[in-house]
Order: structure tokens, then sequence, then C-alpha cells
């Protein structure tokens, strides 16, 4: 067992390392059985790290992208987890960082600016933090494939009429298109990458009636994304 004061020291390096919403009713459990070796490396003064993100999320809500994206790239960020159901996202706190009361938002207290859809988080995090738009043609393609992700390919998975016009030809061409290479842009997991292929999870779960052994290759990235260690603790 821990004492008060260092208990106080974990909680603070819990939050920092996991950047989870910790639920109160949870803290003793989660401090007495942490065992993360980083944990016992780090010292008491360094606690006075200061988050500079915060990203605000919720249930239901498309804060999965950027909470996997910052995981992967491990980028460290305090998360909030807003109580839809209270209604918490309408309160006129949050209504100063997203106007229209939608999830996720982020903050940068580091350069000041608040952003919401989860598209604009996902590119912000990727110039700023990722260091993934190192020229023009690669920052074109991010943008590209993370609209495509939530104007094209999320509608063809959760509108049914969307669905019956448009998946089966989405995945024609996805699939041909992983045929040729692991990542959408580059040789390395950009937040083009993110976005995709967060989507294609949901496949098995909202689009039961679609057969992914019809596209081998986009059944290939669905379930090494599904396996992801990171992806996993998000949804989990």
């Amino acid at each position: 067992m821990v004492g008060n004061k260092d208990r106080n020291v974990l909680l603070e390096l819990v939050i920092q390392e996991t950047a989870c919403q910790l639920d109160v009713d949870n803290w003793n459990n989660l401090l007495t059985n942490c065992t993360r070796p980083r944990l016992a490396l780090r010292k008491e003064n360094d606690v006075n790290i200061k988050m500079t993100l915060h990203l605000y999320g919720g249930g239901r809500s498309r804060a999965v992208m950027p909470k996997w994206y910052m995981a992967e790239k491990q980028i460290d960020y305090h998360l909030i987890n807003l109580d839809m159901r209270g209604r918490q996202h309408k309160q006129p706190d949050y209504l100063k960082i997203n106007p229209f009361g939608k999830l996720p938002s982020l903050v940068d207290d580091s350069t000041g600016i608040s952003l919401f859809e989860s598209g604009a988080i996902l590119l912000y995090l990727a110039e700023h933090y990722g260091r993934e738009s190192a020229n023009p043609k690669d920052r074109a393609l991010i943008v590209q494939w993370i609209a495509f992700a939530n104007a094209t390919l999320s509608p063809a998975i959760f509108v049914q009429a969307v669905h019956e016009r448009d998946f089966d030809g989405i995945m024609d061409v996805l699939n041909k298109f992983y045929e040729d290479k692991n990542y959408l842009v580059g040789e390395s997991w950009t937040a083009a990458d993110c976005a995709v292929c967060a989507y294609l999870a949901y496949v098995p779960i909202f689009a039961k009636g679609a057969d992914l052994n019809r596209w081998p290759q986009v059944k290939r990235q669905t379930e090494e994304t599904l396996n992801n260690a990171h992806y996993k603790a998000i949804m989990s």
C-alpha cells in the first residue's frame, strides 16, 4: 500500500503516462495495481511536467481517432471525457471551445488554439506534433485521405442508403490500392492511415452484411487495426 503523498504523485504520473480520464471510484484499484516500469523510474519532482494538449471526448464520438493517433505517436495529452447523457457538451464552458456542442475538440495551451472536427484535429496533430507534413505533396495527400474518411467512407459504413449504393465500389478501390502498398501516404503510418483504418475497424460491427473476404487487402488492414495494441486499449 502507498501513502497519501505517494498516491497523489502516482496519480499524476498515471494521468501523464496513459492520458486517461480516471474515475474517482477506480483510483485506489488502479494505483494499487499499477506496475508499469516507467512509473517506478520517475521521480517525484517529475510531476511538474504540464500537459499542453487537452482532448475533449465522450462515448460514441470520433475522439477515437485523435486518441489513437496520439497513442501511436507517443504524444502526451490530457483527456476530458464529457458525459453526453448529462449534456456536459452543451454547457456554457464547453460551448466556448466548440459552439456547436459536438465532440471531439482539442485545446493546445502552447499555441492558444481550439479546434473541433476530428479531421482538423488529426491534421493539426500531424503537422505540429507528428511532423508528417514535411512537404506540400504529403500534406495534400494526408488532407485528401482524412477528408475521404469522414466524407465518403464514414457514410458508406453508417448510412444505410449510402452503404447500399457506394460501399462495394469503395472497398474495390481501397483493396486495389492496398495491393501495392501498406500505407496511404509515404512509407510509414500517418494521420491518413489513422483516419481511414479507424473507420474500417467499424465495418465488422456496423456493416455486418459485408463479407470482407471479397476484399482481402482491406480485411488485412482491418484485422491489423483491430489487433493494434494502442487501438485495443483505447476501444476497451
